[in-house]
């Protein structure tokens, strides 16, 4: 999947514009998109997040068929950094560098799901990743959009996250 065709999906949509008229002022922030590898597909969620400044409100725009305006629950102390929507790149271009750096750490298991948060740190926009892998394991990872390069790679089991307690 080609980002720029949910960009191009949001933009031209009613709910949009009828949004972007109405907050002049609201500006992106993040997204949040899921691939479901191992089911084809099946069950895919995308989203784009616009913050309304005059409101201090979030809303999130869920793409899986259609256009639909969601609210979002923020806390009140947070920021936002306004990000950029002009990146021309396939989703797979990145699930293939994630599964070529899983081969070059000699991570023999095989893609189920990924799920990216797109955000933005200091200026620069990641597609921050988890990447759920067979054999319970899981792979964080950060990618750099603008150069398409990860600058975060880190594997975990599942038993990373469970606490041993002796009774």
């Amino acid at each position: 999947m080609n980002f720029q065709f949910f960009v191009e999906k949001l933009i031209e949509s009613e709910e949009f514009r009828k949004f972007k008229n109405e907050n002049k002022t609201a500006y992106p922030i993040g997204g949040f998109f899921s691939f479901d590898v191992e089911n084809s597909g099946k069950n895919n969620k995308y989203s784009l997040d616009y913050f309304i400044p005059s409101f201090k409100k979030v809303v999130s725009f869920k793409l899986e068929s259609g256009v639909e305006m969601v609210p979002v629950t923020i806390q009140e102390e947070q920021k936002f950094e306004k990000m950029g929507l002009n990146y021309d790149f396939d989703f797979n271009e990145f699930k293939k560098l994630i599964e070529d750096k899983m081969v070059e750490e000699k991570i023999n298991a095989k893609v189920q799901k990924i799920l990216y948060s797109l955000q933005s740190l200091n200026g620069i926009d990641y597609l921050v990743g988890t990447v759920f892998i067979t054999g319970f394991g899981l792979i964080q990872v950060n990618i750099e959009i603008s150069k398409k390069e990860i600058t975060r790679f880190e594997k975990k089991s599942f038993m990373d996250f469970l606490k041993i307690s002796k009774k």
